[in-house]
């Protein structure tokens, strides 16, 4: 458990792949399965990365980062830390993180830049490491989340083919006066509940278990911290919940009695990993709100959970666009 005074968003910028699919366009399924799985998961539609034109991630979280700056009007020269949070790097090394820097021209002296790699609960984690950085010292940070969960997914596999999407985003934190509680759990034992191993890289998903896990799990963490926090759930505005399948987010609404301010946009995006809690806060247009909960849960098993004094930023969703 975690606490600080000190670091704020200030804007949040998510970059979705070219290509648009369909899950009704599936080839591997019925009309009869593919209507009762979409049905279940709430996906209709994702965004993934166009192979053919060769389009990739690094592309997203150069677009991100300087769509950033130029929204805030921010000099190159005044960001002190780069972090890269992704399952998804392009190379085994360098970090994502040192290449970005390079790419988009930062300060080479006195910067901080690394990679973290992280799922589903990596979102709440990159904004802990980066008000950390900000509680000792640091006044702007880059924070790049993002996957590309369709390079490790099978047309044909029933448990994630229509599930998940590619993106990106990049979120602006500054060391402005504002408080925020972060609470953490690690369920290793549960490592292989989701999982892409070197040997073929192709993503293997227990959904049964993982549900398992997460409705176990979600409702203790959701009371933590709220206890660390000193708030009731009434007191919070708005819950933005790691996107997992809309059955799952149906459940967590009704159970832990939030549904009327717990947003879901499963239906257009899928399920982006690391980027569903900024692409939904970016969905739902600009922010300003007092006393928000951000809740990740997923890959590892980990859950992470934050609850954030305000939530005022301005954001934008970019879709790329490639030459034809």
């Amino acid at each position: 458990m975690q606490n600080f005074s000190k670091g704020k968003i200030r804007h949040i910028c998510s970059v979705l792949p070219s290509k648009k699919v369909s899950n009704f366009d599936n080839p591997f399924f019925s009309e009869k399965d593919k209507q009762k799985i979409i049905k279940q998961i709430g996906v209709e539609t994702r965004y993934i990365l166009d192979k053919d034109k060769n389009e990739k991630i690094s592309e997203l979280f150069i677009k991100a980062a300087e769509a950033t700056l130029e929204a805030l009007r921010w000099e190159k020269n005044t960001i002190d830390a780069i972090i890269v949070l992704t399952q998804s790097n392009e190379f085994r090394y360098p970090a994502m993180a040192c290449y970005i820097q390079g790419k988009i021209g930062l300060r080479k002296e006195n910067l901080i830049a690394f990679d973290v790699n992280l799922g589903c609960s990596g979102y709440v984690y990159a904004l802990n490491i980066a008000y950390n950085y900000i509680s000792n010292g640091l006044k702007r940070v880059l924070l790049l989340v993002g996957d590309a969960s369709s390079e490790t997914i099978l047309p044909d596999n029933r448990e994630t083919a229509f599930l998940f999407g590619d993106g990106v985003s990049c979120t602006a934190v500054e060391a402005e006066n504002s408080k925020s509680y972060f609470c953490f759990k690690t369920l290793g034992e549960g490592y292989d509940l989701i999982i892409a191993p070197y040997k073929d890289g192709y993503m293997q998903m227990k959904g049964i278990e993982v549900f398992d896990y997460t409705i176990r799990n979600i409702p203790l963490a959701f009371e933590n911290i709220l206890k660390l926090a000193n708030l009731t759930k009434e007191q919070i505005s708005q819950f933005y919940f790691h996107q997992a399948n809309s059955f799952v987010l149906n459940y967590l609404g009704n159970k832990l009695g939030i549904s009327e301010k717990l947003p879901n946009n499963m239906l257009n995006f899928g399920n982006e990993n690391s980027n569903s809690i900024p692409l939904l806060i970016c969905d739902l247009k600009n922010q300003n709100y007092k006393n928000v909960m951000l809740m990740g849960y997923g890959v590892g098993f980990s859950v992470a959970t934050c609850i954030l004094e305000e939530l005022d930023c301005t954001c934008n969703i970019i879709y790329n666009k490639l030459d034809k």
